[in-house]
């Protein structure tokens, strides 16, 4: 542990011991020299922690005694001796407002993570309804068409072959019927020779030649028909090549027709299997989009109502105590002028960085609800409505952080010395940027404080904006004053805001 912390803790459990749980003092209460003094060991322990050091009903406890042990100086001190109880007490209130910020940082770090888990769901609906529309644009009616069209052709084609065929078949039947009848014709021709013939063996010389004169006519009447018959089957043989060579036509006409038949049935296939993935990741669809409305707009868990419970009452407690700071810190100013100016830069800086922190948060809100205006359209009503509150918040914490970062510019310029001009310089550098911002140039905000941070930790100017070449380049500010601030203090420690900063 710090040893400075250390001695600080002791110090203030010594003084809790002697004064109990309720306030300091002895029997010098009335002593306002006494009471700041104590008052001040108090406010060293408040600024030496953190909230990971400090427990928060500690740091509560410590600003609770802050305020009773400085109030009889706040109200019959001296005006020097009210001023700084009054300071004190301001810084009192920062330290509260402080938790109160921190709580609504968790707050706000809540919802970026929120976020982050509906966008991813986000993510997946997109893909799985990009996947859904790859499913439904498929469309096979063209290619089916044209199958169809060329199965017309190939069945027109083989309705010709087989006609053809059919003519040929029937011509070989033909004249395998006619060469049978000229056969049978021959047969009997040779028969009725050969019966002549016997005959003739056995009749007289006269009647022999006659008979043998006959048989020969019916011999050369057979091999006429036989000729005939060798004729036709001629033609039988000079028509075989071409009734194979429609066979085998046909039969590639017949396999065409099968093939295209498949490819058509196929493709019909998975155009109805396409269509059943589509309505399959719709419904896919549909179930994220249930759980993205779900996220966003669950009267009980959901983002809007985490926002609206949790998240704004958190910001709107830390402004309202950084506001409180900032009065009681003005208050100081009354009774002696410029000894708040200080504390009251630093209540109306940490002020402008919860609003700031709030716009930012709801820069990616109000981003999110309209990337999910696709997803939700059922819930396109609510969604408008939260749309329509978001925007009216966002220009609201922009405005409320824009007037509490030149409160505290003005407070900063009106202390006077190096240290409070750099950071009125820095602060009017971070009003820039969200002028900037605000006329439609993305500013991350984030690196921005990030820098501001490292460059006032390091006693550095703010980033001069870059000028045309033609014109002069002007300081940001003249600064007031040439003495440093009071030791011990910690001016602008949040200049411009930090809340929701990763």
């Amino acid at each position: 542990m710090n040893p400075s912390l250390h001695r600080g803790r002791r110090a203030l459990a010594l003084l809790l011991a002697a004064s109990g749980a309720v306030a300091l003092g002895c029997d010098q209460s009335g002593d306002a020299e006494f009471r700041i003094r104590e008052a001040r060991e108090i406010i060293r322990v408040l600024n030496s922690g953190s909230s990971s050091t400090t427990p928060p009903e500690l740091t509560r406890t410590l600003a609770t005694k802050v305020r009773t042990t400085l109030e009889p100086v706040t109200k019959s001190g001296l005006a020097g001796e009210a001023a700084a109880a009054q300071v004190m007490v301001a810084e009192a209130g920062l330290a509260e407002a402080g938790l109160l910020a921190d709580a609504a940082n968790t707050a706000l770090l809540e919802q970026f993570r929120r976020i982050d888990e509906i966008r991813t769901t986000l993510d997946a609906w997109r893909g799985i309804t990009r996947l859904a529309e790859q499913s439904e644009s498929v469309n096979f009616a063209e290619p089916i068409a044209a199958l169809e069209a060329q199965r017309a052709e190939r069945e027109k084609a083989r309705a010709g072959v087989n006609a053809e065929l059919t003519a040929v078949d029937g011509q070989v039947r033909e004249l395998h019927l006619r060469a049978e009848a000229l056969d049978k014709h021959a047969d009997e021709a040779n028969n009725q020779a050969g019966a002549l013939a016997l005959r003739a063996d056995g009749a007289d010389a006269r009647d022999a030649v006659v008979l043998v004169r006959q048989s020969m006519w019916h011999r050369r009447t057979g091999d006429t028909f036989e000729f005939q018959a060798d004729e036709i089957r001629a033609q039988v043989q000079s028509l075989l090549p071409r009734m194979n060579e429609l066979r085998l036509l046909l039969a590639q006409a017949e396999g065409d027709i099968a093939s295209l038949n498949q490819a058509a049935a196929e493709l019909a296939a998975a155009q109805a299997a396409a269509g059943d993935k589509a309505r399959e990741l719709r419904g896919e669809a549909d179930k994220q989009a249930a759980l993205i409305s779900a996220a966003l707009f669950d009267p009980s868990t959901g983002l809007a109502a985490q926002r609206a419970s949790v998240l704004v009452p958190a910001t709107e407690s830390a402004a309202e105590a950084y506001s409180k700071a900032r009065s009681a810190a003005s208050g100081a100013n009354t009774k002696s002028r410029g000894s708040g100016n200080t504390t009251m830069a630093r209540a109306a800086a940490g002020s402008a960085g919860t609003h700031w922190a709030q716009a930012v948060g709801d820069e990616h809100y109000l981003a999110l609800l309209n990337s999910v205006t696709p997803a939700l359209g059922a819930d396109s009503s609510r969604l408008a409505e939260e749309i329509r509150t978001v925007e009216a918040a966002l220009a609201a914490s922009r405005a409320a952080a824009a007037e509490s970062l030149a409160e505290s510019m003005d407070s900063y310029n009106s202390v006077g010395g190096e240290t409070a001009r750099l950071y009125a310089a820095h602060i009017q550098n971070l009003m820039a940027q969200g002028m900037t911002h605000l006329g439609g140039t993305p500013v991350d905000f984030a690196a921005l404080i990030r820098d501001t941070r490292t460059r006032l930790a390091a006693g550095q100017e703010p980033p001069q904006p870059e000028l045309p070449p033609d014109e002069p380049q002007e300081p940001l500010d003249d600064g007031a004053g040439d003495g440093d601030l009071p030791p011990g203090t910690d001016p602008g420690a949040n200049p411009g805001g930090t809340t929701g900063e990763g």
